[in-house]
């Protein structure tokens, strides 16, 4: 039992730490990670920490090794973070929502029972506790709401050469900017579990007097927006 434990702990700690080690990284060199299946990147993590808790908790022998116990520990903040960052790529999704608060309920029985060392275990449960604000913040919007409305893509054009696609955004959630323009290269690597792609260019207009946003491509470097030439590349 404590080979299938240790194994289980390695798959929890690394589909937690997936999807915030791909969206940190990525974005310290302007790039935009996303996972191909968001329900599968919550029902795995879900599903393993139900399981690993299960087992914590009938297992007889509660001895581990370091390692193990740190890992453990760590499951709480993790899959808060994990949650979180969910959250926002799949717009306060009820039912990403609903199976996060499982894995964020498992992780934390998991943390708090069999987390070691005794210091480590506390800094992690404490970080959590921080995480936990936001987290029951945007997961009762959530089930309360059922999420937010997807920004809607009113317009597209590709650039000449193909290389950039210019979409016209309408965002009826967005505080002070409803309507805007988002360049995209047409150019990603796909892993077949993610894909990883340049960020796309936001582009807000100067002016905008409730008609739709005038965009025209001058070359494969430069857009026109409303009339004022912006550069891409």
């Amino acid at each position: 039992m404590k080979t299938i434990r240790d194994g289980l702990c390695v798959l929890l700690i690394l589909s937690l730490a997936f999807l915030p080690l791909g969206v940190g990284l990525c974005a310290c060199f302007g790039l935009q990670f996303e996972l191909a299946s968001e329900s599968f990147g919550a029902w795995l993590p879900a599903l393993l920490a139900l399981g690993l808790m299960i087992l914590c908790l009938i297992e007889k022998d509660p001895e581990r090794s370091g390692l193990s116990g740190s890992l453990l520990a760590a499951a709480a903040p993790l899959a808060l973070l994990h949650a979180l960052i969910l959250w926002q790529k799949t717009d306060g999704s009820r039912g990403i929502a609903l199976v996060m608060i499982l894995c964020a309920l498992c992780s934390f029985v998991i943390s708090a029972v069999r987390g070691k060392p005794k210091a480590w275990k506390t800094f992690c449960l404490a970080l959590a506790g921080i995480l936990f604000v936001p987290y029951c913040y945007f997961t009762f919007f959530s089930l309360w709401a059922g999420g937010y409305d997807e920004a809607k893509v009113t317009h597209s054009l590709s650039s000449p050469g193909g290389q950039y696609e210019a979409r016209m955004i309408e965002d009826v959630q967005s505080v002070n900017y409803h309507h805007y323009v988002e360049v995209h290269e047409n150019r990603k690597l796909d892993a077949g579990i993610f894909t990883i792609e340049k960020a796309p260019i936001r582009i807000q207009p100067d002016y905008w007097n409730g008609t739709e946003i005038q965009i025209a491509w001058k070359d494969d470097s430069h857009l026109i927006v409303n009339g004022r030439e912006y550069p891409i590349a």
